[in-house]
């Protein structure tokens, strides 16, 4: 049975009010959450007797802090009318995970049976991930309306990370209302997402016996990882980036224009990236090796069924069989 302790904690401040032509709105947000991941009423086969029934399979945390601040003010242009809002944003990021009990990923004696808690196998040690990161953008935008009819929105932002650059969008939207009932609005945009810090970092392990008794792991990597950089990882295409087209009907009853780039969440709490489903193993050593003490290690002279790729001169040497996967 999976259980564990989720804790979030959120605070929130701010300050409005008007200087000179100007209204301002700043704010300050804070968002945690941490949660402990276990299993109860369950074991690890290949301890045998020696199995526990409980476990802590890992410790998942993110904490996120933001602070922004609007200006904006209306001008009056004849028959037009202008609403001009700049503003400045600026968030720091941290996500770490910690492993779980040895009993979790441990590999006991028994080869014949599934290693790793049941419903869940638990982080190694050097699964852990401990990322942080800067975030800064500042925007701007022009709403308009020219008259009863037509009214328009145009946007632009810059925000930089520090670990994956910085990039402009923006976007343009119109609106033109023909009939008391009936109006027509479009827009265009481009728009870029930067991999989160669960992305980026988080790692796991499965450890088990092959048919012929030989240790057999499976490694999710992190594109940073030296192992998956080895096999070919590299980093995120920073200049992929999207454009989108719309155009729809829109009913007078609407009081707003199309949503500008420019509108946030507020919202700052998340929760730690959901565990993904081990790596595919495959034989890449045939020295065997035990990660539990006491367990009997297993040879074979059998030949893996599929070519063993070349480990760098740096691999560990009477690691056991290894398998990894990068992920972004």
């Amino acid at each position: 049975m999976s259980i564990g302790e989720n804790r979030d904690i959120g605070l929130v401040g701010g300050v409005r009010g008007r200087w000179s032509a100007w209204d301002y709105d700043a704010s300050l947000n804070h968002g945690s959450n941490d949660f402990t991941y276990r299993l109860r009423d369950s074991l690890n086969a290949s301890l045998g007797p020696s199995s526990p029934t409980r476990f802590r399979t890992g410790d998942f945390a993110f904490d996120q802090t933001l602070a922004n601040v609007d200006f904006s003010r209306g001008f009056d242009a004849g028959a037009a009318f202008h609403t001009l809002a700049v503003g400045a944003e600026f968030r720091s990021e941290h996500y770490r995970t910690g492993a779980g009990d040895p009993a979790s990923y441990a590999v006991g004696p028994y080869t014949d049976r599934p290693a790793g808690s049941q419903a869940g196998g638990g982080l190694t040690p050097r699964d852990e991930a401990d990322l942080d990161r800067d975030v800064a953008s500042a925007y701007a935008t022009v709403s308009s309306r020219f008259g009863e009819k037509f009214s328009s929105d145009l946007s632009a932002r810059y925000e930089h990370y520090r670990d994956f650059g910085g990039k402009v969008t923006g976007k343009l939207a119109a609106r033109y209302e023909f009939a008391p009932a009936f109006a027509l609005r479009g827009a265009v945009s481009n728009n870029f997402r930067a991999p989160s810090l669960a992305q980026i970092g988080f790692e796991s392990t499965s450890t088990g016996y092959n048919a012929a008794g030989q240790i057999v792991e499976g490694r999710l990597l992190s594109v940073n990882n030296p192992i998956a950089r080895a096999l070919g990882a590299t980093d995120w295409n920073r200049r992929r980036r999207s454009t989108s087209t719309s155009a729809s009907p829109a009913s007078s009853a609407s009081t707003s224009t199309c949503p500008s780039t420019c509108s946030r969440s507020r919202s700052t709490t998340a929760s730690p990236c959901p565990r993904p489903s081990p790596a595919t193993r495959s034989p890449i050593s045939s020295t065997p090796t035990s990660t539990w003490p006491g367990s009997r290690a297993r040879s074979s002279s059998s030949t893996p069924p599929t070519p063993a790729p070349a480990a760098p001169s740096w691999w560990p040497t009477g690691a056991g069989n290894w398998a990894v996967a990068a992920c972004c």
